[in-house]
């Protein structure tokens, strides 16, 4: 069998849903004798090669797709649930048919089939494709997805609220686009004249799993004059969050790594972070007596409290960060789109928004991540990514600076100040550190591949947006 038939086999092989590398598929090598191919995951069948369909392929020689692409289908085979069948044909074909997106390698032919090119990059194992290659190829078929998936919407999306950082995403009832005081995001439900409406500010994560809890429990929003509560805890933790919910609901695309480093070097907190400033533009809205600071991991005892609420607010707490009201029901807004992501997913997300910011305009882009890839990436929760090495100081330091400027701000806080300093890498409820979850600067745990990290958070993602029909 010439190496142009196994090739083919081998692709009608991955077609069926087989996960045998093309270095495995035959008796020898790619390079050497072919021999009789083994049945694989039964995905053969002892068939011969003239029972193989060939196809059409957008890239590599003699109509063969390229190494990248065939890796990435066998992956996704080998990610595949016990006992699943293979992959709809639509799925592979779209896959074949993507060229990796943005900078990086160039797609390259399947060695042993390519190998009498004289132009071009040489060809290569698809085992030996790097797994930052596949996720930028993985990036460019979700992006593709989710923009087919996400239905036409008139939605008025926020401007970026860097510029209005006290008005916060996921502030709960009437948060969304439209809303203001005096709304109520349940159809049929008005305001209480006799209730004091409410504002939330400061952390996304924090004041998105307020909201949702209020919103959950039944809290109606009134129509007096509002209270303002500025969520924040561990400022390492607040800049961590300001970070992903910015890429996963405002489709920004900077790394964690160089975005921190930015502020830090200019020695500003993004506006979203600065608790101080964000309660002194409040307290000139509204007066000092109604800001209120709640500082810690989980401000929703005081919330209710403060907002005259009855009852408990989400019994199961915030003991972790990922932990979150189930308000999947709820009217669509951007903000929403924050779901206290691993950051494996948000480097996904990241990727995903250089493409879509090509792919669809701006507001269009938002809607994508509040209606799509929220719902994809639901469940892929975890803790930030770790500060870099050389800004702890910096973070600390400015976090010292933030409590002494709450203290002599006098207004009402709620919860212990001593909060807003980073906890150390080691201790549960602050940030993931080297060896622990998250790993260095935010990697996977185990101190493993980010890159890998993040392709398996991309086979994932592939494999439930097939199942959801997508």
């Amino acid at each position: 069998m010439t190496e142009r038939a196994l090739a083919t086999a081998w692709v009608a092989h991955l077609r069926a849903g087989g996960t045998t590398p093309w270095g495995d598929f035959g008796s020898g090598s790619p390079g050497g004798p072919p021999g009789e191919w083994p049945p694989g995951d039964g995905a053969t069948g002892g068939r011969t090669s003239g029972e193989w369909p060939t196809g059409e392929w957008p890239t590599g020689p003699a109509g063969l797709p390229a190494a990248g692409q065939l890796e990435l289908v066998r992956r996704l085979n080998a990610a595949r649930p016990t006992g699943a069948g293979p992959l709809p044909g639509p799925l592979v074909d779209r896959v074949l048919a993507t060229s990796a997106p943005g900078r990086g390698l160039p797609d390259r032919a399947l060695v042993g089939v390519g190998d009498g090119t004289r132009f071009g990059p040489p060809p290569a194992d698809p085992t030996a494709v790097p797994a930052a290659e596949l996720v930028r190829l993985a990036a460019g078929v979700l992006a593709e997805v989710a923009a087919g998936a996400c239905p036409e919407m008139d939605a008025d999306v926020h401007a970026d609220p860097d510029s209005v950082p006290d008005v916060g995403p996921g502030s709960g009832p009437g948060s969304g686009p439209g809303s203001g005081p005096g709304t109520d995001p349940v159809p049929g439900r008005r305001p209480v004249p006799w209730r004091r409406d409410h504002r939330l500010a400061g952390d996304p994560h924090l004041a998105r799993v307020t909201g949702s809890a209020l919103e959950v429990a039944g809290h109606r929003r009134g129509l007096r004059p509002p209270v303002v509560l500025v969520l924040g805890d561990d400022l390492s933790r607040v800049l961590a969050d300001v970070w992903r919910w910015r890429v996963t609901s405002r489709g920004v695309t900077p790394t964690w790594d160089w975005w921190v480093r930015h502020w830090a070097a200019r020695d500003q907190l993004p506006p979203r972070a600065d608790l101080t400033a964000i309660a002194d533009r409040w307290a000139a809205r509204v007066g000092p007596g109604r800001v209120h600071l709640l500082v810690g991991p989980d401000p929703l005892a005081d919330a209710g409290r403060l907002l005259g609420h009855r009852g408990p607010l989400a019994p199961s707490g915030l003991s972790s960060r990922a932990d979150r009201a189930d308000s999947a029901d709820r009217a669509y807004s951007a903000d929403q789109a924050d779901q206290g992501l691993s950051a494996a997913a948000v480097e996904l997300v990241r990727q995903l928004n250089r493409v879509l910011r090509v792919l669809v305009p701006p507001a269009r882009h938002q809607q994508v991540l509040g209606r799509v890839t929220a719902t994809w990436l639901a469940a892929e929760t975890g803790p930030p990514p770790a500060l870099p090495d050389e800004v702890r100081e910096w973070v600390r330091a400015r976090a010292e600076r933030m409590r002494s400027q709450i203290a002599a701000a006098r207004y009402p806080v709620h919860g212990d100040p001593d909060a807003l300093l980073p906890r150390a890498v080691d201790d549960p409820g602050g940030p993931a550190g080297p060896g622990g979850p998250g790993g260095p600067a935010g990697g996977p745990a185990g101190g493993g591949s980010m890159d890998e990290a993040v392709l398996d958070v991309a086979l994932r993602t592939l494999l439930s947006a097939k199942e959801a029909g997508r």
